[in-house]
């Protein structure tokens, strides 16, 4: 489990040095096939040791990645402030295998759906949960201070899904 987290975490490092390159060459094919192979491995890994919620998580951003490589899309600003979300969320459930805190689950989720999203060339909210700004999806309920969405309220004693850590990837597997 350490080698693995240790080779992720400079998997990561590497796409996000991509990732800042991509921002002044959008289209250098090179640098796409770089993160996108990150983000490969990372989930091929993360499968064989049956991580769920980090394959899934992995998955999109390739997916993402795979619509710039066969040239469906071209790579934004938007687009590059998504996939560096995905990483931040991705090294925060690294540093959950060795005792940290684990991502929320609702963050992960918001992650996987605004790539999607994106990969489908669909209106998406480019950053983290909470962070879109004004082109933050019409779908996505804005939350009050609780954490409830607006109207609705959490079962006394009963945390939000937002309050909720991911359950996987499990520590010690």
């Amino acid at each position: 489990l350490p080698d693995f987290v240790g080779e992720a975490r400079g998997h990561l490092e590497d796409a996000e040095a991509a990732l800042l390159e991509v921002e002044q060459s959008p289209d250098d094919l090179e640098l796409i096939n770089r993160i996108f192979r990150t983000f490969h491995t990372i989930k091929g890994v993360a499968g064989f040791m049956n991580m769920e919620a980090m394959v899934e998580l992995a998955h999109s951003p390739e997916y993402l990645l795979d619509e710039f490589r066969k040239d469906n899309l071209v790579c934004t600003e938007q687009h590059t402030t998504l996939i560096f979300a995905c990483c931040d969320t991705m090294g925060q459930m690294l540093e959950y295998l060795l005792g940290g805190e684990a991502p929320l689950q609702a963050e992960v989720q918001h992650l996987v759906d605004q790539t999607t999203l994106a990969a489908k060339n669909e209106p998406f909210q480019p950053g983290a949960l909470g962070t879109g700004g004004p082109q933050q999806a019409p779908n996505v309920p804005q939350r009050d201070d609780s954490g409830a969405a607006a109207g609705e309220a959490a079962p006394p004693g009963e945390a939000t899904a937002e309050q909720q850590p991911t359950s996987s990837p499990e520590r010690g597997q």
